[in-house]
């Protein structure tokens, strides 16, 4: 009795280390908010599909993708199912402990695009004016300038370029990355000064297994940043500082 005793706590403890070491060793999961053009399931060719290849091609830390649409991503990553979520800023996520984030790999500034030159001034002074925006995106204190405009929701930039062309909406607010510089030039589209920018990094629950990851990942960002190929790999999606 007292062996077989012994032996239910060898077993017992060998499966609670068994447990305890395959933890400590379990690959990061990063969820990654897929965007049209920008970063797909099955987009290998498109530009943070490419950024995020090689920076997992370099880094010595295994890491699993969970490609998931933004409000899918986002529960995911506040359900805690993701260690870290890209591309993000950790500006618009409120969690405790505050979330860390990488170096940025690109950034994102938010503009109002119009059919006929517009100022930015006379756009936000005119409430008469449609707007379009995107459903569940954030443009920080440029929403504040339109709040008493008519807006108009949406949910990809497609559709904001249907309804400006078809006449149905004035202008309206959109990001580049997410519209490059070709798509602005084939739809003739003006845009002036960016209302709101922000960085496009990863941003991981605060844990040190999760900073170590990003530590990694920082010493490769810098390196790709330094040798011109981040900005190559984006392409016409690359935006300054």
């Amino acid at each position: 009795m007292k062996y077989t005793l012994m032996k239910l706590r060898a077993v017992i403890f060998g499966v609670c280390l068994l447990v305890t070491v395959n933890f400590a060793y379990a690959k990061i999961v990063i969820v990654a908010n897929t965007m049209p053009g920008l970063l797909e399931v099955e987009g290998k060719n498109k530009p943070y599909n490419k950024v995020l290849n090689e920076l997992m091609l370099s880094t010595h830390l295994a890491a699993d993708i969970v490609y998931a649409p933004p409000a899918r991503a986002a529960k995911l990553f506040d359900d805690r199912k993701a260690n870290c979520i890209f591309p993000a800023s950790k500006k618009f996520i409120n969690e405790v402990p505050k979330p860390i984030s990488s170096n940025p790999i690109n950034f994102a500034k938010a503009y109002f695009f119009t059919l006929k030159p517009y100022a930015n001034v006379e756009i936000i002074n005119n409430p008469s004016l449609s707007i379009g925006i995107r459903r569940g995106f954030t443009y920080g204190e440029a929403l504040k300038g339109i709040a008493k405009h008519k807006l108009v929701e949406v949910n990809t930039d497609a559709q904001n370029l249907g309804l400006i062309k078809k006449g149905r909406i004035d202008a309206f607010v959109a990001y580049i990355p997410d519209l490059n510089q070709q798509l602005i030039r084939d739809n003739k589209l003006y845009f002036n000064e960016s209302v709101y920018v922000h960085d496009e990094s990863f941003v991981c629950h605060n844990s040190p297994k999760n900073s170590r990851f990003l530590k990694e990942l920082d010493l490769i960002i810098t390196k790709l940043r330094k040798q011109g190929k981040l900005a190559a790999l984006l392409g016409v999606h690359y935006v300054a500082p």
